[in-house]
């Protein structure tokens, strides 16, 4: 596993023998997969059990007394992602016209990436200084990295301009 990746390792959950069949499956890394084998756990070269899958299952057939297998995740997590964002909307004085505030606007678009012990929203607890300013007059306080009240840290860019 690279460092600093969430990525989960490989775990084989479970292997089943039949005859001459083993049955793989497994969870975690990212696709595609290889299962290598080879007779000998010590010594020997490790030879890939048909092609690379997507699947976190495999069948194969066996000859030997015994096989040595692993699984191989290959993927890697993506270093960047290209989201679109369409908004439509319906909130104006003539679809809500009881409490339409004079002032009306929209925040501009915040993308953001944090870390596990980022929480945006606490239950119960009262909006951040931040969020207030985000939601009542369109400021952006969270330019680049640090932390973010309550918990954690994260990283936001305001990509609408």
């Amino acid at each position: 596993m690279p460092a600093g990746t969430n990525e989960t390792p490989v775990t084989i959950t479970r292997i089943t023998v039949n005859a001459n069949q083993t049955e793989l499956e497994w969870h975690g890394g990212i696709a595609p997969y290889r299962i290598p084998w080879r007779t000998d756990l010590a010594s020997g070269s490790w030879a890939d059990v048909g092609g690379a899958t997507s699947d976190t299952n495999r069948l194969t057939i066996v000859n030997e007394s015994k096989d040595f297998f692993r699984v191989v995740a290959d993927g890697a997590a993506a270093e960047t992602a290209r989201y679109e964002v369409i908004f439509n909307s319906t909130w104006s004085r003539s679809t809500h016209p009881i409490q339409f505030p004079s002032g009306a606007h929209y925040s501009g678009l915040i993308g953001g990436t944090h870390n596990t012990q980022f929480s945006m929203w606490m239950p119960g607890a009262l909006a951040t200084a931040g969020i207030e300013q985000v939601a009542e007059i369109a400021g952006f306080p969270f330019a680049g990295s640090g932390p973010v009240p309550p918990l954690g840290t994260a990283t936001f860019r305001r990509i609408d301009n």
